[in-house]
């Protein structure tokens, strides 16, 4: 007898092995299954809700009554109302039931203030520096010819804005939001350009800019459209009043020469009626969601239309710890097309820091056939350092920064700047604050 085994001997070896673990595999896998008892909702029921609507709350939890409890859509439904600023604490239990094998799902909420003050303000700083841009300068007094040329700019400008909102987060008993807020915006900058080519006509300008703008925005949210747990309506508009005061000075050794007018005013007021914004959306499967957005402006046709998809999982609003936020966009108005991408991650560590990475992508195609490219990375640290949830207290501060890079081809423009950030924002039962700066530092050829 040979003593060498052929290659089939050893192909029945193999696959016996595998038959007898796969075998023994599906005995224990079914062994442990039948130990665990399926359980089956017997109802959902809510307490501690004495100003919120209990649908609003179970509208959260995607399972019926009659169905196998899924643990899976109870810790979802937790994360869900667990974000609600409406809510200071939200436990979900099971209870027995009068038959076997029976439960009763209980949401068990302790309700925050119904109304929610905000403040808050920002400081941002910005400088650009341009180099041997393309530009546009006239040798007539009408300017009803002109010629192309390189210019050298430097630009800077501070902003600072200041707003404050209430908003209802439980608008008739039943979650919706109505919010009215009021904010203004003051801006102050100023630029300096020098044409570079041709030189003999050492043309330079002064611009300087100073502009007011104040806003009454009202907007109103409906997480359960047409009674459903999927759909949700957002309405947004305002009425802004702008005050601008700007100033120009040429100088050039080759009179009257100067530079194509920018679209500076002197001086301008002007009340106006913002565009209405109407968002439709959906959810789906765990945190997705999709979404159509159509913008309209009351005082001419111009309009804007956007679809969009995404995720949020994040544990809360003001301070997230964990969870990712995913969202792609198409965005269509009547001079352009854009295809915008973004994505964020929360990475929790010790004593309730926590580090954020995220990108964004934007594709720009105008009416001209110029394609644009921008990029965004940016990270994010944050320190919560006060948690107190039974009386919805929380305080914490943020430290940021980004890398832009911005790329025209057709018009050969580049552009990379970085941007640091810092914030800090306090949430008590009835009132939020928000303090943030940014500086925006910017070189482009």
């Amino acid at each position: 007898m040979s003593r060498h085994i052929s290659h089939n001997h050893y192909l029945m070896v193999l696959f016996s092995i595998l038959f007898l673990a796969t075998s023994w595999r599906s005995f224990a896998e079914s062994s442990t299954s039948s130990t665990q008892a399926v359980l089956i909702i017997d109802d959902i029921i809510c307490q501690g809700n004495e100003n919120t609507d209990c649908d609003f709350i179970t509208k959260k939890y995607y399972q019926k009554i009659g169905q196998v409890l899924d643990a899976d859509e109870i810790a979802d439904a937790q994360l869900r109302l667990g974000t609600l600023i409406q809510f200071k604490y939200i436990s979900i239990h099971l209870e027995k039931s009068t038959v076997r094998n029976h439960v009763v799902v209980v949401f068990d909420v302790n309700e925050a203030s119904n109304i929610q003050y905000e403040l808050g303000t920002n400081y941002a700083y910005s400088r650009i520096n341009t180099s041997n841009r393309s530009c546009l300068y006239s040798l007539t007094d009408n300017n009803n010819s002109y010629n192309f040329g390189l210019c050298d700019s430097y630009n800077h400008s501070n902003h600072l804005r200041l707003t404050s909102k209430v908003t209802n987060f439980n608008f008739w008993g039943t979650g919706k939001e109505l919010s009215i807020s009021l904010y203004g915006d003051f801006n102050k900058g100023e630029e300096n350009r020098t044409l570079t080519s041709p030189l003999d006509l050492s043309l330079t300008d002064n611009q300087r800019t100073n502009r007011q703008n104040y806003g009454l925005g009202l907007s109103y949210y409906d997480p359960y459209l047409f009674d459903s747990a999927y759909y949700y309506l957002d309405v947004s508009t305002s009425i802004s009043y702008s005050s601008i005061d700007d100033e120009k000075q040429n100088l050039a050794t080759q009179q009257p020469a100067a530079f194509i007018s920018n679209g500076l005013f002197e001086e301008s007021d002007e009340l106006s009626l913002d565009p209405l914004i109407i968002s439709v959306g959906r959810r789906f499967a765990r945190h997705s969601y999709v979404s159509f957005t159509a913008q309209a402006n009351f005082d001419d046709s111009e309009q804007f239309y956007s679809a969009a998809y995404g995720w949020n999982s994040e544990d809360d609003i003001l301070f997230p710890t964990t969870g990712s936020v995913f969202s792609t966009s198409i965005n269509l108005d009547k001079d352009s097309q854009n295809l915008a991408i973004s994505y964020r991650q929360n990475f929790s560590l010790a004593n309730h820091n926590v580090l954020t990475l995220g990108t964004t992508t934007n594709t720009l195609i105008n009416e001209r056939d110029f394609t644009g490219i921008q990029g965004n990375i940016f990270v994010r640290y944050t320190s919560i350092n006060a948690i107190d949830k039974l009386n919805g207290s929380y305080s914490g501060w943020h430290v940021g920064a980004n890398i832009d890079s911005v790329y025209f081809k057709d018009i050969d423009y580049d552009s990379v700047s970085m941007g640091l950030s810092a914030g800090y924002t306090h949430q008590t039962e009835n009132m939020i604050y928000r303090f943030s700066a940014n500086i925006f530092l910017a070189e482009t050829e």
